[in-house]
């Protein structure tokens, strides 16, 4: 019975995670304005990978927050399809901070939060394109979290939880965060 029920649940999680990223490609198709240049999630505070997310969740009451940094050299460059040369680097040097706290709210229930802070950001587009010098200190799209644990325990072979992610839109455009 036990193991009916563990499919059942990796069944309802791929069905999920498909319907997502198709969700995601369409929405992204129909969006015309600027983009997070970040590409960067990190997992939850307390978790035990910082770029894949646990299922599990640590308990009601616990609280954890970190800091994690991630750097970019030339993430973002113009390239002249004729010519195949190089046009310019738009950004040519990307230093983020993420600020991340999760609060589990029960036992099987995770609350999350991620504020991305580009800490040091540069490059232009050489007049190119009309976008002003890309400069760093500004704030990204902070992301918030939800996950409940329907699965498993800290150490359990399978463990499967939902997970929901919802970004706000408190970037700059015009510094691509």
């Amino acid at each position: 019975m036990r193991l009916r029920n563990l499919g059942l649940a990796a069944a309802t999680a791929s069905v999920l995670l498909l319907s997502r990223t198709a969700s995601a490609q369409a929405q992204g198709a129909l969006y015309q304005g600027g983009f997070d240049l970040q590409q960067f999630q990190p997992s939850a505070a307390g978790d035990r990978f910082f770029g894949n997310p646990d299922a599990y969740v640590m308990g009601m009451g616990k609280l954890h927050v970190g800091v994690l940094a991630n750097y970019a050299l030339k993430p973002l460059k113009l390239r002249d399809r004729l010519t195949d040369q190089d046009k310019g680097f738009i950004t040519s040097t990307q230093l983020y901070a993420h600020i991340n706290a999760s609060f589990a709210l029960a036992n099987r229930v995770l609350v999350n939060v991620d504020v991305p802070i580009a800490a040091l950001q540069s490059g232009d587009s050489g007049g190119l394109i009309d976008t002003n010098k890309v400069e760093g200190g500004k704030i990204g799209d902070v992301r918030g979290t939800l996950r409940f644990n329907l699965v498993g325990q800290f150490k359990d072979p399978i463990a499967v939880a939902l997970q929901g992610d919802l970004w706000f839109p408190t970037g700059d455009e015009k510094n691509l965060t």
